[in-house]
């Protein structure tokens, strides 16, 4: 259930993967990893039926990847398509 940052970047050549960004909107406007929707933690846990689809794959990540490592955990329970990005945002600012 989790996925390497290199890995993603691979499988994201086109930019048509679904990245969730679960950190807050302050965050996520500062500065996120291109390509992602941002869908704060409270709101995507509150109503996942919302956000996702069960016949799609889900890539999420927090600023650790603690958090999102906790709630693919959970989606992945319910029967959602989803993996967590190692390392989360901070590992994505580490490597520009």
């Amino acid at each position: 259930m989790d996925i390497s940052l290199e890995e993603l970047i691979k499988k994201n050549q086109n930019n048509k993967l679904n990245i969730i960004d679960i950190r807050d909107q302050y965050s996520y406007e500062k500065s996120h990893i291109i390509g992602a929707k941002n869908i704060p933690f409270s709101k995507l846990m509150r109503e996942p039926e919302s956000y996702l689809n069960y016949q799609e794959t889900y890539y999420i990540y927090c600023y650790s990847g603690n958090t999102s490592q906790k709630v693919v955990h959970i989606l992945h329970a319910r029967g959602y398509h989803v993996f967590n990005i190692q390392g989360g945002f901070k590992n994505y600012l580490l490597r520009k």
